[in-house]
């Protein structure tokens, strides 16, 4: 009895050790599933803030461009219609990488296919820095175009995967607003620091390194790929796309929302001062209130698609476009069109990433990459085109047409949209790795961080256009001595003193060594008491304009003999 006894009480042991190890077991398996789910929370933020960074950086890109092409025409000596080869080839660049993404993906995965992109775009913006010949300035911009496409649809289709991505792409595309209010401002103070207009690359080029390698160890699965068990169809991804008719819906939507978003922004300039007189300041004030305007509707209507659907948003947007139209066109005061431009641009903000959404709940994940890159090159083809057509009207009928022409194609807008709405969900399969989805990628907290990540840059980009705008009002109320003088579209400081007698000839100090008029300001005072002098600043130094390249001898004698026949 006793043995018996001591036999129960040893088993009862032993099954009390088996269960504790057992639940030891149990508990180790879950902190190593929280660990990893933890893991790929992080992994998903960061490549979320990659994403975000880098629309910034194609935003500053797409931005500055404008305020440097004065300088660079200046610096080759070529007319606007020759500089502006540089839009040609660089949307000949986009439309090739655009329409082969979807190839490209499939072939490189994302990971290579979006550092393949930073790589062109790295190349492209690296050849820019060091001024090359302007041949080969055109034939950089192809691979420029080229990396900033792919970057442009890479991000889409990640960001499109995820759940509630109508918020997360407003997101993303208020950055690339963001980027392209700063971007102005960066290279405006370039230039007011003399640093040279490619001095704006070298920037971009740090931060396409850093992209670069964030790109290299965020990105290291692939995030598009087959669901188990079923193998790629054999032909062609582009073709396939091409024979789906919603994308051809949503990009002929695609082309005429942005060619309408490009002639508001394009021609309300001459549409206020030409047709309204208004004062070219406040013209200019206005215009930018647009442009704020559509990342302010990106960044605060994103959170309105989660509670009535993306649907019933682009339907409100749309009609917030007429009214914004009705308030310009009817109600031509300064404030009304202020207001108007404002609520137009506000209600234009959220149709693009918006769209991109709904693509991606009505095709496949094969062909999303090829159908958001075919919406995208048709918004370049309406972003050419659109506002070509618009001049044309205001030529022949007069600039009263703009209001009108974009009501017209924001109802055209309104039809394709109730289209869309006709073709069902496609169910996409989830790239997680869990059953848990990065949606906790912007829990309440952080898309609070991200909402004030936005308003910051918005408030540092104020701060640094004040900082330009100030410099311009000092700069005027503080002239400086002598006089601007053109010699040829670039103009070249000179100051003169004294007074020249019958028969004396007038003393030109000329600063050697890469040196300024003040140089001779101890000498001059002493010379103007006998003769007229004049002291000058070759271009590029003191407060001369650049001039062309290559600044040679005969050419800076031949600017010496065209300013001194000037000065008469």
């Amino acid at each position: 009895m006793a043995k018996s006894y001591a036999l129960l009480q040893r088993e009862s042991e032993s099954g009390t050790q088996s269960q504790g190890a057992f639940t030891a077991g149990v508990q180790d398996i879950a902190h190593s599933e929280t660990n990893r789910y933890a893991k790929h929370i992080r992994l998903a933020e960061e490549q979320v803030g990659l994403a975000f960074f880098a629309f910034i950086l194609i935003g500053a890109n797409d931005g500055a461009l404008g305020v440097l092409i004065p300088s660079m025409r200046l610096h080759y000596g070529v007319d606007k219609a020759t500089i502006g080869l540089l839009f040609l080839f660089q949307t000949i660049g986009y439309l090739i990488a655009a329409f082969n993404s979807g190839l490209l993906v499939e072939k490189l995965g994302n990971r290579r296919f979006l550092l393949l992109g930073v790589a062109s775009f790295l190349l492209g913006i690296g050849a820019l820095s060091l001024m090359p010949s302007y041949i080969i300035v055109l034939i950089m911009m192809l691979p420029l175009g080229f990396g900033i496409a792919i970057i442009d649809a890479g991000l889409n289709t990640y960001i499109a995967s995820m759940p509630r991505n109508a918020a997360l792409l407003n997101y993303l595309h208020a950055f690339y607003g963001t980027g392209a209010l700063l971007g102005p401002v960066i290279a405006s103070a370039i230039l007011v620091m003399r640093w040279g207009w490619n001095s704006v690359y070298l920037v971009w080029i740090g931060m396409s390194l850093v992209l670069l390698v964030g790109f290299k160890l965020a990105f290291k699965a692939q995030i598009i790929s087959p669901p188990e068990g079923i193998t790629r169809p054999k032909n062609n991804v582009l073709v396939a796309t091409l024979r789906v008719p919603v994308v051809w819906i949503a990009a002929l939507f695609m082309l005429i929302y942005v060619g309408a978003e490009v002639s508001v922004g394009s021609w309300s300039y001459s549409f206020l001062t030409e047709g309204g007189h208004a004062p070219i300041l406040l013209a200019g004030w206005m215009v930018s209130g647009y442009w704020i305007g559509l990342t302010l509707g990106r960044l605060t209507l994103a959170r309105v698609a989660l509670h009535i659907g993306s649907e019933r948003l682009i339907q409100g947007c749309l009609v917030g476009v007429v009214v914004g139209v009705l308030l310009v066109w009817l109600v031509p005061t300064y404030a009304t069109s202020a207001v108007g431009l404002g609520l137009v641009g506000f209600s234009f903000g959220p149709i693009y990433p918006t769209t991109i959404a709904l693509i991606s709940n009505r095709v496949s994940n094969r062909i999303l990459p090829s159908a958001i890159g075919f919406l995208a090159s048709l918004g370049s083809v309406g972003a050419a085109i659109l506002p070509w057509l618009a001049g044309m009207l205001a030529e022949h009928i007069g600039l009263w047409s703009l209001m009108p022409f974009v009501m017209l194609f924001t109802v055209a807008m309104a039809g394709l949209w109730q289209a869309l709405q006709a073709h069902p969900h496609i169910p996409q399969m989830s790239s997680t790795p869990t059953s848990k989805t990065p949606d906790q990628i912007f829990i309440p907290g952080k898309r609070k961080t991200a909402v004030r990540t936005i308003l910051l840059v918005l408030l540092v980009t104020t701060g640094l256009l004040y900082q330009v705008i100030a410099s311009v009002v000092d700069a005027s109320r503080n002239l400086p001595p002598g006089r601007l003088v053109d010699v040829g579209g670039y103009r070249l400081h000179i100051n003169c003193t004294g007074t020249s007698s019958p028969g004396s000839l007038t003393v030109i100090l000329d600063a050697g060594n890469g040196g300024y008029s003040l140089d001779w300001s101890l000498v001059q005072p002493g010379v103007a008491t006998f003769t007229r002098v004049c002291s000058y600043d070759r271009a590029g130094y003191g407060l001369s304009d650049d001039g062309p390249r290559p600044r040679t001898s005969g050419r800076i004698v031949s600017e010496l003999h065209t300013l001194l026949r000037n000065l008469v």
